[in-house]
């Protein structure tokens, strides 16, 4: 079973550093010159949806693709606003570290390579998500540095981003992370 991932680029940053390009060069994933092009009735992934990916996605992703809006962090929310329609299946990723070198150690800011790998891991496609991290020298170190996270959320277990936010309102603690993360104060 194969999972299509679909990514929308919008041009925010350098080609030259971008994860999104190096994804679709090598086969991992499609770019797609507009977002009416992502499949209607995928998974998007979303950080500002309220709803979580969880393994119970797979089946969606599989028949629908997985699809992602690839822009800039600092505008994220009116990006993915102004994109990201009813014709998805919206959901955030669970919260994670980042190792990507430009935002290295943060919660939750991931690349979009990173952003794949880690769907493709918690929806059960663990060789495939290591496989796209290895483009990178610094790739598999998501995986180590986010392994015991990416387990417990593969197999539904949402409680480490409680543990992660030291907080048991998970909605409110990822709203206010993502403001501060973002500027949006």
């Amino acid at each position: 079973m194969t999972l299509r991932v679909f990514i929308y680029r919008v041009p925010q940053d350098d080609p030259r550093k971008n994860t999104a390009i190096k994804l679709a060069r090598f086969g991992f994933a499609q770019l797609v010159s507009s977002a009416r092009y992502l499949p209607r009735g995928s998974v998007l992934l979303d950080p500002t949806a309220k709803s979580p990916l969880t393994p119970s996605d797979r089946d969606t992703a599989v028949h629908r693709g997985l699809s992602l809006i690839d822009c800039s962090w600092k505008r994220v929310t009116e990006t993915h606003n102004r994109f990201a329609r009813d014709y998805f299946i919206r959901r955030r990723l669970p919260l994670l570290i980042a190792v990507n070198p430009t935002h290295y150690g943060k919660p939750y800011i991931l690349s979009t390579i990173e952003a794949v790998a880690a769907a493709l891991y918690i929806m059960g496609f663990r060789n495939e998500a290591i496989e796209a991290l290895r483009l990178y020298k610094w790739g598999l170190n998501f995986i180590n540095v986010n392994l015991n996270y990416l387990e417990r959320y593969a197999i539904g277990d949402l409680s480490p981003e409680r543990e992660l936010l030291g907080i048991d309102d998970v909605d409110y603690g990822l709203s206010q992370l993502m403001r501060a993360l973002t500027g949006n104060e």
